[in-house]
């Protein structure tokens, strides 16, 4: 609960900050935590609500450089990329977009070798939760996914082979019927995720 509310004000504040109306923010907050799949998983044990906290940075570092373009928040939001690819993959879906952003904005600042390397070692440091992991797959916990115990073990983990490398979803979910389907199936999922208020909203 405590990850899912620090999402929902941090999309608040960087969504008023963006429109300059603070009622913008109180809506697009109302649609986002409001919603079944997020209530859901705010309130349940699972990876999403603290992944809502991750992307819910990302946009707010983003507004931040847009008003500022002050070079502080790419770093910043190259460290928060790092972390939030240790807790779950996808935030890439998010996060490479944002990180092409600065680079055609001021490629004078970020296309220089020693700059890129330091990116892409703050991002390396974001990913420090992984080192913890080879400690916690060898104790007796009554609930570990992957095995760390292994080199062969932690790449499996890393990739998320056990789960599908490269898949949003295991086994044979949404594996039926094509692209076609799955993205008939994707709208209608965000229908029922954001209502009619938060359709119409995201439309405008």
């Amino acid at each position: 609960m405590v990850a899912g509310i620090t999402a929902a004000v941090m999309l608040q504040r960087a969504t008023a900050r963006w429109s300059g109306s603070p009622w913008a923010g109180v809506l697009a907050t109302a649609c986002f935590a409001f919603s079944p799949v997020v209530w859901e998983h705010a309130v349940g044990t699972e990876v999403f609500a603290l992944h809502h906290v991750f992307i819910a940075a990302l946009l707010w570092v983003a507004v931040a450089y847009a008003e500022t373009r002050a070079p502080r928040w790419v770093w910043i939001g190259a460290g928060i990329t790092g972390l939030g690819m240790s807790h779950h993959h996808t935030i890439v879906f998010f996060a490479a977009p944002l990180a092409l952003w600065p680079m055609v904005r001021q490629p004078s600042y970020l296309f220089k070798p020693f700059r890129l390397a330091g990116l892409a070692g703050v991002m390396l440091v974001g990913l420090l939760p992984y080192a913890f992991l080879p400690a916690a797959s060898a104790s007796a916990a009554p609930v570990s996914w992957g095995d760390w115990t292994t080199l062969d073990g932690a790449w499996r983990h890393f990739t998320r082979a056990d789960y599908g490398t490269l898949q949003l979803a295991s086994g044979g979910v949404a594996s039926e019927g094509g692209w076609t389907a799955r993205l008939a199936a994707w709208f209608r999922f965000q229908a029922n995720a954001l209502g009619w208020i938060g359709l119409i909203a995201a439309g405008v």
